[in-house]
């Protein structure tokens, strides 16, 4: 007997919110035949193709794993090879030899000052000849040009004519 109760029921116990047991009733032989009927659909035989096709898709699942591993082995021990192989150290050597030592070094390079500083003439003229070329040597007291200066001659020329009169 099962503990199914009916509500529903407009009973004394209904209305007084208590649960009022349904009724059962006997199968009949036309519900037996349904539910046999229903079990045979629900289990049906699979057919042996389907297994066959079961077990040929483990089989090659199976293959392609031991495939798998049998690579990374082969790999494993190629790269285990090539390891050993490399592990060793080479090293290059070279005899020194006796040279001649030069006495000059030549490096390319620019100078520059720190400080730029113009220079001017001390009076007006021209230049009448120039002895360096910019950037020579020159030496304490060395002429480096000579200038013509007509202002300041004619100044010194007045002066004089100043100086006698």
């Amino acid at each position: 007997m099962s503990n199914e109760y009916n509500t529903a029921t407009t009973s004394p116990a209904a209305e007084r919110g208590q649960p009022v047991p349904m009724a059962h009733h006997a199968p009949s032989a036309a519900d037996a035949a349904a539910e046999r009927q229903l079990d045979t659909a629900t289990h049906r035989r699979v057919p042996r193709i389907v297994w066959i096709l079961v077990g040929l898709f483990a089989v090659v699942v199976l293959v392609v794993i031991i495939a798998g591993i049998l690579s990374r082995g082969a790999a494993e021990h190629s790269l285990k090879k090539t390891t050993e192989t490399e592990a060793v150290l080479t090293v290059a050597t070279v005899h020194p030899t006796v040279t001649s030592l030069s006495p000059q070094i030549a490096l390319p390079g620019n100078t520059q000052a720190f400080v730029d500083t113009p220079i001017y003439a001390r009076t007006n003229g021209y230049l009448r000849k120039w002895f360096f070329d910019i950037g020579a040597h020159v030496k304490k007291g060395q002429l480096m040009a000579t200038i013509e200066t007509p202002e300041v001659d004619q100044q010194l020329q007045v002066a004089e004519a100043d100086l006698q009169s």
